[in-house]
């Protein structure tokens, strides 16, 4: 068993949170779960019955400041992190236990985001780098509250790659590709804190956005999929100024 806390934070999803942490205990020595205090109770009751699995309730300030606490919380210094949305394939864990944890390094993997179940290797999804294995001493999470990442705290420190994938179910349909689009680029403008950007700006990044995704991310090869993301991402990027600049006249 390997000396390492697997962490994540959560809101919802209770028995598939609890089927995730069953599934990473098998390779990890703990599992630790920040619940969002504004989610109800059944996080906890999936999670009490799971042995070597800790939980905590906490009033969520961001990404950032959420995956900075959950990783105080571990007992090892090896942290594995992964969302309630995610699994590690086959791979990623033989990597995993492969591995020699004697000296403190960085490590990073491929995610696979999938949409409505089928995995999409195009609109600047893949290959979607992310670092999910660190020793504590040498890394921490960012402090952004969205858009958060692992960050080694000296140059010299090399992020190394492992084999494997993280998969990443994270949308079934339109409706959540919109909810979690809404979502992030909200918290974005409440944290915008530079000048709002003129309006012809806006439309020509979304347009461009769109551009890059459909085309150039290869979103075209994917059919109604690809260009349903790729209009997403390019809405976006039109949202995330559009309400900055909503909120910095309110503030006014």
């Amino acid at each position: 068993m390997l000396e390492v806390s697997a962490v994540l934070i959560t809101r919802d999803d209770g028995e598939r949170v609890a089927t995730l942490a069953r599934h990473l205990l098998g390779f990890v020595a703990e599992v630790v779960v920040l619940i969002d205090d504004r989610s109800g109770r059944e996080v906890d009751a999936a999670l009490s019955q799971i042995e070597r699995c800790r939980y905590e309730r906490y009033k969520f300030e961001g990404f950032g400041p959420a995956k900075r606490k959950v990783v105080g919380l571990a007992r090892y210094d090896w942290i594995f992190s992964i969302d309630s949305d995610e699994w590690p394939d086959e791979e990623c864990v033989r990597s995993l236990q492969s591995l020699d944890v004697t000296s403190p390094q960085v490590y990073r993997f491929k995610r696979l985001n999938h949409y409505c179940g089928r995995p999409i290797r195009g609109c600047g999804w893949y290959p979607d780098w992310v670092v999910r294995l660190f020793h504590r001493s040498v890394a921490n999470f960012s402090d952004d509250i969205v858009h958060e990442s692992v960050k080694p705290k000296t140059s010299s420190m090399e992020v190394r790659e492992l084999e494997g994938h993280i998969l990443h179910y994270s949308f079934n349909g339109s409706h959540e590709l919109l909810q979690k689009l809404i979502q992030y680029t909200s918290l974005y403008a409440e944290n915008y804190q530079g000048k709002p950007k003129p309006v012809l700006l806006i439309l020509l990044r979304a347009k461009f956005a769109f551009i890059k995704f459909y085309f150039f991310k290869k979103g075209i090869c994917f059919g109604r999929d690809g260009f349903i993301i790729s209009l997403m991402n390019a809405g976006g990027v039109f949202h995330k100024h559009w309400r900055a600049a909503e909120i910095a006249r309110e503030r006014k």
